[in-house]
């Protein structure tokens, strides 16, 4: 039987309410946060690597290092460990240079400012990708409530407001969502080459979006096996096609076509039977970490895990969705306590942003409805696991964990899972109407809410105290900075590009480093930046406060004759 052709969803007056008020939301959050400074190492990595490539005039796409004259042999340089590649004499980070190279465009014209500027826009057209994948899926009241959970109640709220491509991968990623949802109903080959394009134009930004594509290739087969062949050479095709330019890109900017992150972290890792040993804490780190203790983390994760096995029908008995949010709502509070009470909240953090932790609607996603076997919500059921399980499968440990808010590696999810919650939430109202056990389900809604509101204090914390930081380092008037932690460098990014920046390693003494310094330089000044085991109380302690991670002590000297 012929379908039909599908009928555009329109972007109706509360959709597009829902999208507004949630990009009130962003612009209020980035109002109170200072716009020149950063989250962690990754996001200053990636500004020190846009700085070079404007300073180069976008002809040399390697680090920008005042010290390289004095260490050829970048014994001391300031990117040490999984953040940088050496070659052919030259400094490169290990990310990408493309979200670097499109970032200078909005910073040359608004500052630091206009770092931010990419992710806003990209997480908001995100959302109008959410609206159409909802109206695709569920009825057409869902479709504010999935925009609203997505933006909102999820951590893309965190990452549209910190300088991060994960929300332009994240756009890229839902809109080929959408298509390739179309073509499973419609079959029309122009929306399966749309999708596979859109899928490709993520990979630009975000490595494991080529297991996203491929998680997106598999569905496709699942649910149209007849033309299997052909759909498989058309997806290869054109997502070959989008990919070549990229390849091109980085071959000739930093002479690695794949990009060294890949080659870093992926190819070059460890074998088969290691890789194999490794999946236990990769699944711990992606879908279960939510404490410090791994015992709390898999009873807090547990509900979830019981959900995604069972998968039980909610309009099918009326107490099992209220009684769902109960209990998410209470593992929720118990772990957004841990997150508060806290000695070091970023340091409970890196050990605590397992999928669940940071958004709890997406209990409400794991269940089934009578109506839920549309060939789209199928679909979308099928691309959501067979993601999750091709991301765990070919994670590296390193891949999988990092001081961040949720599960960024996987971030695609949450707003997918959105519109399966919100269609889900639709057909248990309809099944039972306004009663008070539907106030119950309100909980985890409002849980997902406060946790995202939380991730917004540690955000504004960390940037302030960077902020902080990058004063008193300005107002250092030495010649040279010598950074004792190895995210020092980073983190001094306002001074990196006027005076020579160094890492003491810790196999090496500041003897050595000195002696090196001075051969080339001759009698120099110099700050030391360092978190001593015991802080000297005669020197001001530049603290982070309740992140307790981060904070650090400045000491002058000088290299002289002596030396």
């Amino acid at each position: 039987m012929k379908l039909a052709a599908e009928k555009p969803v329109s972007l109706h007056r509360a959709t597009l309410v829902a999208i507004a008020l949630v990009g009130l939301m962003y612009c209020v959050t980035l109002a109170g946060l200072p716009v020149d400074s950063f989250w962690v190492t990754d996001n200053e990595n990636k500004y020190l690597q846009m700085e070079s490539i404007l300073k180069q005039n976008y002809t040399d796409y390697s680090i920008l290092w005042l010290g390289q004259d004095t260490d050829p042999d970048f014994v001391y340089q300031p990117m040490p460990g999984l953040f940088s590649k050496v070659r052919d004499g030259k400094l490169y980070s290990i990310f990408s240079p493309v979200f670097a190279t499109i970032s200078t465009l909005p910073y040359r014209v608004f500052g630091h400012a206009g770092l931010f500027l990419i992710p806003l826009i990209a997480a908001l057209a995100a959302l109008m990708g959410v609206s159409r994948v909802a109206g695709g899926v569920g009825p057409a009241w869902t479709v504010p409530v999935a925009v609203f959970l997505a933006g909102a109640s999820s951590p893309v709220w965190f990452y549209a407001v910190t300088f991060w491509e994960h929300t332009l991968a994240l756009a890229f990623a839902v809109w080929s969502t959408r298509f390739m949802l179309r073509f499973v109903r419609l079959a029309r080959r122009p929306d399966l080459i749309r999708s596979m394009a859109l899928g490709a134009a993520a990979i630009y930004l975000r490595d494991e979006m080529y297991v996203f594509v491929a998680a997106l290739m598999i569905t496709v087969v699942w649910h149209n096996s007849r033309a299997w062949f052909s759909n498989l050479a058309v997806m290869g095709a054109t997502v070959g096609a989008t990919l070549v330019p990229l390849w091109v890109f980085q071959n000739w900017a930093i002479g690695e076509p794949f990009g060294f992150h890949v080659g870093e972290h992926v190819l070059a890792g460890t074998d088969v039977v290691g890789h194999l040993r490794q999946r236990y804490e990769v699944v711990y780190n992606l879908l279960i970490a939510s404490s410090a203790s791994s015992l709390v983390s898999w009873l807090c994760a547990a509900p979830f895990v019981v959900l995604a096995l069972w998968r039980p029908w909610v309009d099918r008995a009326k107490w099992i969705l209220p009684a769902v949010s109960i209990v998410v709502f209470v593992v929720s509070v118990l772990v957004l306590a841990g997150q508060l009470t806290a000695d070091s909240r970023l340091e409970w953090l890196l050990q605590s942003n397992g999928l669940f932790a940071a958004a709890p609607f997406l209990a409400l996603a794991l269940v089934r409805t009578d109506s839920s076997n549309s060939v789209r919500t199928v679909a979308l059921r099928r691309l959501l696991a067979v993601y999750v399980l091709l991301h765990v499968l070919a994670s590296p440990v390193i891949g999988s964990r990092g001081i961040h808010w949720g599960c960024r590696f996987l971030l695609v999810v949450y707003p997918l899972a959105a519109v399966l919650a919100a269609r889900n939430l639709g057909a248990w109202v309809n099944a039972y109407g306004r009663g008070w056990p539907a106030a119950t389900l309100v909980l985890p809604l409002l849980m997902s809410l406060a946790m995202q509101g939380y991730s917004v204090h540690l955000l504004s914390a960390k940037k302030e105290y960077s902020h902080e930081l990058n004063l008193a380092i300005e107002d250092r008037t030495e010649d040279v900075v010598i950074s004792g932690v190895w995210w020092g460098p980073h983190a001094l990014h306002s001074v990196f590009f006027d005076r020579p920046v160094f890492y003491l390693r810790p196999d090496r003494t500041i003897d050595q480093l000195s002696a090196k310094i001075y051969s080339h330089r001759g009698p120099s000044t110099f700050t030391l930046v360092a978190q001593p085991t015991s802080p000297d109380p005669s020197l001001p302690r530049i603290s982070d406060g309740r992140l307790n991670f981060f904070w650090l002590q400045m000491f002058g000297g000088d290299f002289g004759q002596d030396e």
